[in-house]
């Protein structure tokens, strides 16, 4: 089931949950898991704004987004290294990020995951979100973990891209819609005002 969930998200057909959440708080939520899978060796650095606009997305597809780019960091840095995670309001459409130009007009919220491991070389960059594509030895990965992300992000109507280099780490930067004149949950409300 878990595969054909994978498989689905790769071809950006898996059915969505979309609703109206904090990513902060998404992130928040998560980083007792994010900060286990990343051990004693990697610090983790959230860098967050207080003022974030919401999204419309699927919470749990979002996480699992989260989780798998944290595992890839961890895998990237085994001697270990530091783990930035940040979010903002952004205008895709004015950075220099490949493809933001595709996207829709309107506000969006930018989630950047940064490492500091051993980076990638222009080759396995342009081929990086290929479906079972992976730099890992046989039998430690699928090559399907950051296809899943790209067909999660793609479908939620955002972007993806990454910029590394060898020896300089990585840096993988997602741009979501932001759900412009609708209300925040509760809870997440109470989260954004205790960031102020």
């Amino acid at each position: 089931a878990g595969l054909t969930e994978q498989l689905l998200a790769i071809g950006s057909r898996q059915p969505l949950h979309p609703a109206i959440f904090n990513l902060n708080s998404l992130i928040a939520g998560a980083e007792a898991v994010v900060r286990g899978i990343l051990g004693k060796r990697i610090p983790l650095d959230l860098r967050l704004d207080s003022s974030l606009r919401p999204v419309n997305a699927d919470r749990a597809q979002i996480e699992r987004v989260l989780i798998h780019l944290a595992t890839n960091a961890r895998d990237a840095m085994p001697k270990g290294g530091r783990l930035v995670i940040a979010t903002a309001n952004a205008d895709p459409r004015k950075s220099s990020v490949p493809g933001a130009d595709s996207l829709k007009p309107g506000p969006y919220v930018r989630l950047t995951v940064t490492d500091t491991g051993a980076g990638m070389s222009e080759e396995v960059l342009a081929r990086i979100f290929d479906p079972f594509f992976t730099t890992k030895p046989e039998g430690k990965g699928t090559g399907i973990g950051l296809s899943t992300i790209y067909g999660i992000v793609v479908q939620s109507g955002g972007l993806i891209s990454v910029q590394s280099r060898p020896g300089a780490g990585a840096s993988f930067t997602i741009f979501l819609p932001a759900a412009e004149g609708l209300e925040l949950p509760r809870e997440d409300a109470e989260s954004r005002a205790e960031l102020q």
